[in-house]
């Protein structure tokens, strides 16, 4: 999961993110301080902030930080002009650093310039708030900034009420306070509910995996014949907000749901145990092998009838051993993995399938393409 930390200057970002790294392990991108970077380091961001704002952006190509932010903190319309050339090479150099960090519970991502309308590769939002007078002395002690400069950087900033906090974003921690065991405290309450909120999208995954693939019944869902579901009735039933269900499908590690083109329906992309639900698969040609994980008991009966779909409109195969361990070993601590002769099967005139989530599926497999 993805968390965003945003908040006016002097609010304490950085203090609430760096006691979550230090007490938690949570890894932290600080996009000021990449921006800073990137601004210097890339050439076509430099170009861009040379072009609208002249060659007095860098002194000795260091970024002219008081020229730049008297122009834009006091002129909204440069700040968006210069936040739309520092987006997009920000949002690049988030993904790549986050493309190694999968094994993490959470990750944040502070920036002050976060709202309700957050970028797609944000979950949450967590906002910290303090007090004007808390922020103004932090700000004062911290960049020796007069109190006119300050107000002037609060104004071009969102600013929120505790009420519209509670409304607009999903987490907030108030850090009105200069104690620090005041502000751990608050920020171990935060990890906790970070973390059980986690386990509870992941159970409410599993959830819709049942509802999705076997009896959409138990929550009277409206499932058309292929298999879709209206994501606004899931949002009512099952208490979802639109960023808990593109969560839940993003990490799903299985690829087991997809959204239609316009994000409005959502379904499991196989595994179907409804006979009723085409899930409108396409043909393919497979390769030479497949692979499909089970259970040593009922080796001897696969050898003796071959390979059933049982409940399931389909027989789920994995195109690499790797993946059928993974798979088999959910249904016994050491599995047996059986290669399925594929092609010879096709080329026999038996149809195979491949779904979104590149999982082939077909119907019976005779004992003959079976071996392990």
């Amino acid at each position: 999961m993805v968390i965003g930390i945003t908040g006016g200057i002097g609010s304490g970002k950085s203090m609430v993110c760096r006691t979550l790294n230090e007490d938690h392990g949570i890894q932290v991108y600080y996009t000021d301080d990449r921006a800073k970077y990137l601004m210097r380091n890339d050439p076509n961001l430099k170009k861009l902030v040379i072009s609208e704002f002249g060659y007095e952006s860098y002194v000795n190509d260091e970024l002219n930080r008081k020229y730049l932010a008297d122009i834009i903190f006091n002129n909204k319309e440069k700040l968006e002009i210069m936040n739309s050339f520092v987006r997009p090479t920000i949002e690049s150099d988030f993904i790549k650093w986050m493309s190694d960090k999968t094994n993490e519970s959470y990750i944040l991502y502070e920036s002050a310039i976060l709202n309700t309308n957050k970028p797609d590769y944000i979950d949450k939002i967590c906002y910290i708030s303090a007090s004007e007078e808390i922020r103004i002395q932090r700000v004062k002690s911290r960049d020796s900034m007069n109190i006119k400069d300050i107000k002037s950087r609060m104004d071009s900033q969102s600013n929120f009420s505790e009420i519209e906090i509670k409304q607009k974003f999903d987490y907030m921690i108030k850090n009105d306070s200069n104690n620090k065991d005041e502000l751990k405290k608050s920020v171990a309450d935060f990890n906790q509910n970070v973390i059980k909120d986690i386990k509870s999208l992941k159970r409410s995954g599993r959830y819709l995996s049942l509802l999705l693939r076997h009896n959409p019944g138990k929550e009277d869902l409206s499932m058309d014949m292929n298999g879709w579901v209206s994501c606004s009735e899931l949002y009512k039933k099952l208490k979802l907000s639109k960023s808990d269900l593109e969560f839940i499908v993003r990490t799903n590690n299985k690829g087991r749901f997809a959204f239609n083109d316009k994000g409005t329906s959502i379904r499991a992309n196989q595994g179907h145990s409804l006979d009723w639900v085409d899930v409108e698969l396409e043909q393919d040609t497979p390769p030479e092998n497949l692979y499909h994980g089970t259970s040593p008991e009922f080796l001897k009966s696969i050898y003796e009838d071959g390979l059933s779909r049982m409940t399931r409109n389909h027989i789920h195969f994995s195109h690499d051993l790797e993946t059928a361990i993974n798979v088999g070993s959910r249904k016994d601590k050491k599995p047996i993995i059986l290669h399925v002769s594929a092609l010879e099967m096709h080329n026999d005139g038996i149809k195979f399938y491949k779904s979104k989530n590149g999982v082939w599926l077909t119907g019976h497999i005779p004992s003959k393409y079976i071996k392990h």
